[in-house]
Order: C-alpha cells, then sequence, then structure tokens
C-alpha cells in the first residue's frame, strides 16, 4: 500500500487493490478473505489450462510449499500449507548446535542417495526425498479425495492436472509425476483476473 502512494496519477487510472472476491473462481472456503491471494490466483491460472470435468492440483514450491485443488467443476476447495525447502534449511541450521545450512544448487534429487554418508548429504537428503514424499503423499491423499467427492461435474476420466510453480520447483520437478511446469502461474492468474475486470473499475 505504501507503494501505492507513490503512484503516478495524472494519466493513469487509479490502481486497484484486487480482493478474493473479484477472481473468476468459486470456492467452499470458510474463510476466502484470509486466503493467500498468491494461492487463489494460482488456481485461477490452472483453471483455464486444465481440461473441461478435469480437476488440479497446484503445487506451489515457494518460501511455504501449498498444495492446494481445484475441482472438476473448477471450485477451489483449498489445500495444505507446509514449511517450504530454503525455510526449512534455515530453521535446521539455526535451531541446531552444528548443522550446516544447506546449499540447494549443489544438489540434484534425481540422483541423490536417499542414504546421505555425512552430514551434509544427510541434510540434503531429508530435506529433498522428505520435501518430494510429503507432496507426492499429498498428492495422493488429495486425488482419493477429489475422486471420491467428484459428484458436481461430468469427469473428464483423466488424473487430476499437476501444475507445478515457485522458485524451488525445478528441486522438486524429478519427483513430481507428470508435471505441467508454469513458473509465472500466479501472475498468469493476476492477467485473467484483472482482465475480466469491469474497465471502469481498473
Amino acid at each position: 500500500v505504501a507503494l501505492l502512494a507513490g503512484w503516478p496519477h495524472d494519466d493513469l487510472a487509479s490502481p486497484r487493490l484486487l480482493q478474493w472476491s473479484d477472481l473468476p473462481l468459486p470456492t467452499v472456503l470458510s474463510e476466502p478473505g484470509k486466503t493467500g491471494l498468491d494461492r487463489l490466483l494460482g488456481a485461477v491460472a490452472a483453471s483455464v489450462v486444465r481440461q473441461p470435468g478435469q480437476a488440479a492440483l497446484i503445487i506451489d514450491a515457494g518460501t511455504a510449499t501449498t498444495v492446494d485443488a481445484v475441482s472438476a467443476a473448477g471450485i477451489f476447495l483449498g489445500g495444505a500449507i507446509l514449511p517450504g525447502l530454503t525455510m526449512s534449511a534455515r530453521a535446521l541450521h539455526q535451531q541446531t548446535a552444528s548443522l550446516p545450512e544447506l546449499d540447494f544448487s549443489k544438489f540434484c534429487l534425481g540422483t541423490l542417495p536417499a542414504i546421505g554418508t555425512n552430514t551434509t548429504e544427510a541434510l540434503a537428503s531429508g530435506l529433498l526425498h522428505g520435501h518430494a514424499g510429503a507432496i507426492r503423499g499429498l498428492v495422493q491423499t488429495m486425488t482419493a479425495e477429489l475422486e471420491a467427492t467428484a459428484i458436481e461435474a461430468p469427469q473428464s476420466g483423466l488424473p487430476p492436472l499437476l501444475v507445478l510453480t515457485g522458485g524451488s520447483a525445478r528441486l522438486l520437478a524429478p519427483a513430481i509425476p507428470e508435471y505441467l511446469l508454469l513458473p509465472e502461474l500466479c501472475l498468469q492468474g493476476l492477467a485473467i483476473a484483472a482482465a475480466l475486470l469491469p474497465e471502469t473499475d481498473c
């Protein structure tokens, strides 16, 4: 908001703060106004790229990692939030006596042994394989829940579309099956939502 105070007003329309209610995304959330707008915008973009009648699961591997679900009918159902890779690594370093802070650029999940032969390798295994395992587990559980409750729309027969985004997405990609990588997912959702706003409100 402070940045908007210096926005030029002479020849441009006044900026507008986007609200969840502006989004073309029905939800069943109990408190949609308290849900991160980045999660909702990601769901908006994922809803556009999924096939008709296909559910979607959005994996956003950022500061926090979120796994969110859009139903086959295009309804945002909610999801799960867990600490991101960098946050987890920093917490282990700061809250223990001698664990180093991991440099993820030195490791590749696709070739990283699960059994680390030293402390650094063990950290890398726990963080990368553990994080990937948590995501796979959430995807599996959410897929089962989507299948069990998918009565509100004709089904495509396709499994949920897995959309991967976020700063740590490429680190985790080797462990995610058949994903669609969309690095600018949140911005794509913002562009879609902005294009649908009435011109007088832009």
